[in-house]
């Protein structure tokens, strides 16, 4: 008996102390930090950035001159060589002027480069509105679900009372199929509501980088309301910060070098050798030699085709400038409706805000009112349960006020 209490002791205690890990505070900023954080496609990028940064590394050292050393021992009999000659050779070459150099390739790459740097702090972007609108929510749903919390246990208790009246033969049937209807309609939008808030979790938890659904105790605070810019202030400001023309434009730069390179190939190169050359052994050869000369190559059959090469990559450059226009398009119609959405949401929140200090008044007037003994103590509890309400309509729309502020935010790739 008492093994069997020190295991209930241990259950309980292992359960409130996951619950209380379960349950650590979450404030919007820590929320975002942490979706940075562990998100594997930035993980992904910042590889590949690595990756392209080492490849240019590797270009820029074909400008070092490069060595080769050739040496062996033979062994020959009957052949007017008897013995075991040997050899050594020692030569180094160094590109002076090509048309293609080694920079070119560095460029190109260095311009790749950025353009993952730019996909990488627009990934950036896109997690983080992605964590905001999934916090709000969340938020939202959470303090929504304590009103839920309390109905359901009202709504209990009062079809428990509903049900010891149909047994004393108080209430008629169809009083109680209609009590027993409306306890179930509630139990329903109860379970419905559960399951929402439950999905509102996982999405925030996937947001985060978490695995599974996770128990989260959220904070967040309205701040003062920004003033609203005009629809080509927020446009400037967009085409300064957003990412994907970034991309874009590293893009061309990378196409515009190729094609450069690619016309380049046709020009000579021109390289200087020097060797050293020292051998033993060999009666009718010297003991020791050294050259040193340019060397000129220059691949004169394939003009045509790097001109062909060259244009094949000007119709790419061409294609990505019209995607370029087309995103721009479409930047500006996502600021503009963005905006006007805002400006909705901020007139929502105004009119609620005017309900919400008439329904105060009301609230204050009512206690008045029972405390003279004009109205009940029922009549008092409705006026609470309408402040409730109007008081959750306001935080509603704040949290629908928030979220289209963040979404102008990222329209303009927070650079506001």
């Amino acid at each position: 008996m008492n093994k069997k209490i020190i295991l209930y002791i241990v259950f309980i205690s292992s359960v409130i102390l996951n619950a209380n890990q379960s349950h650590k505070p979450l404030t919007l900023d820590h929320a975002i930090h942490t979706g940075l954080k562990k998100r594997s496609a930035l993980k992904a990028l910042s590889q590949n950035m690595h990756a392209i940064k080492q490849q240019g590394k590797a270009s820029l050292s074909k400008w070092l001159p490069h060595y080769a050393i050739n040496t062996g021992i033979e062994h020959a009999n009957g052949t007017g060589i008897n013995g075991t000659p040997s050899f050594f050779e020692f030569s180094a070459k160094q590109l002076v002027i090509s048309g293609v150099t080694p920079y070119d390739a560095y460029s190109i790459l260095e311009d790749e480069r950025k353009s993952v740097e730019a996909e990488y702090r627009a990934t950036e972007d896109r997690i983080r509105f992605e964590i905001e609108r999934n916090f709000l929510q969340t938020w939202l749903l959470a303090h929504q679900k304590k009103s839920f919390d309390y109905e359901s246990l009202s709504t209990h208790a009062n079809f428990q009372q509903k049900k010891a009246e149909k047994k004393l033969h108080i209430l008629d049937t169809p009083t109680w199929q209609e009590a027993e209807s409306a306890f179930i309609n509630s139990v329903t939008e109860i379970n419905n509501f559960d399951q929402i808030y439950e999905n509102s979790i996982a999405q925030l938890s996937f947001s985060l980088g978490k695995k599974g659904s996770h128990q989260y105790n959220l904070i967040w605070k309205p701040t003062k309301l920004k003033a609203l810019k005009t629809v080509k202030e927020y446009i400037n400001v967009a085409m300064h910060h957003r990412k994907e023309l970034q991309i874009l434009d590293y893009k061309m730069d990378a196409k515009e070098k190729e094609i450069s390179r690619s016309l380049k190939q046709y020009l000579p190169s021109v390289s200087l050798l020097a060797s050293i050359n020292l051998q033993e052994g060999y009666p009718n050869a010297p003991s020791s030699s050294s050259n040193g000369g340019l060397q000129l190559s220059w691949n004169i059959g394939n003009g045509l085709s790097y001109y062909f090469e060259a244009e094949s990559l000007r119709a790419s450059l061409a294609q990505i400038a019209q995607t370029r226009q087309g995103l721009k398009k479409q930047i500006i119609n996502e600021i503009i409706t963005a905006r006007n959405n805002l400006i909705v949401a901020r007139r929502n929140l105004e009119n609620r805000g005017f309900a919400l200090r008439a329904r105060h008044a009301t609230w204050k007037k009512k206690h008045q009112e029972l405390h003279l003994g004009i109205i009940t103590k029922t009549d008092l509890l409705q006026a609470d349960y309408q402040l409730q309400q109007e008081r959750f309509a306001w935080i509603t729309s704040r949290i629908n006020y928030e979220i289209s502020e963040r979404n102008l935010a990222f329209a303009t790739g927070y650079g506001c």
